[in-house]
């Protein structure tokens, strides 16, 4: 699909805030918009589902996301333009650490104090897979970059399934000089100046 085809696309169903107990039923060849809320985190999640059932389902994570200022980070879901590609049906998710009140390009999942993204990004992960009968063993989790580290996060989480990751940044020490300073100073301050200390593996 190209840049010029993503302006014509039709918009999403939106569903809306969903919680624990709730169920998403799947509307093939339709991309369905939708935030999953589980304890104090709130997941911005793209689902599409294929015409017809594979009984897969890959789990897509943002890598390094380019900002501008009319278009809010957590609607952005990379890689959407794959799905004519890929035989399975795909949920994208958003890092929920990228928001419209601060000017990062890549969190790791990270969320804010207290917020800690990656166990919700899992666990919405999760929550989709069983709405749609997916079993562990047919979801592959998804990314590169900052997304190959979460896609390890959520994977580790979900025991049965596969990760597929590409150039994982999960190591700070060996990221760009730049790069480091930059993320050095929202992991070690964060929004909070109270933010997390980083351990090398």
């Amino acid at each position: 699909m190209s840049e010029a085809s993503m302006t014509e696309e039709p918009p999403f169903d939106q569903l809306g805030t969903l919680l624990p107990g709730d169920c998403i039923v799947r509307r093939p060849g339709t991309f369905q918009r939708f935030d999953f809320h589980v304890g104090t985190v709130t997941v911005p999640a793209l689902l599409w589902c294929r015409p017809e059932q594979t009984g897969r389902l890959l789990i897509a994570f943002n890598g390094a996301v380019r900002r501008t200022p009319e278009k809010d980070p957590q609607e952005i879901f990379q890689r959407r333009t794959w799905v004519d590609d890929i035989e399975a049906d795909i949920l994208f998710l958003s890092d929920p650490t990228l928001r419209s009140d601060n000017r990062i390009s890549i969190g790791w999942g990270q969320g804010t104090q207290g917020r800690y993204a990656n166990p919700a990004m899992a666990q919405t992960a999760r929550f989709t897979a069983e709405c749609l009968d997916i079993p562990a063993g047919a979801r592959l989790y998804f990314g590169t970059s900052a997304g190959g580290f979460q896609a390890l996060q959520a994977a580790a989480r979900d025991e049965g399934s596969r990760a597929l990751v590409k150039q994982s940044a999960d190591r700070l020490d060996e990221i760009h000089a730049d790069l480091r300073r930059h993320h050095r100073w929202v992991l070690l301050r964060g929004p909070t100046d109270r933010g997390h200390r980083h351990r090398s593996p």
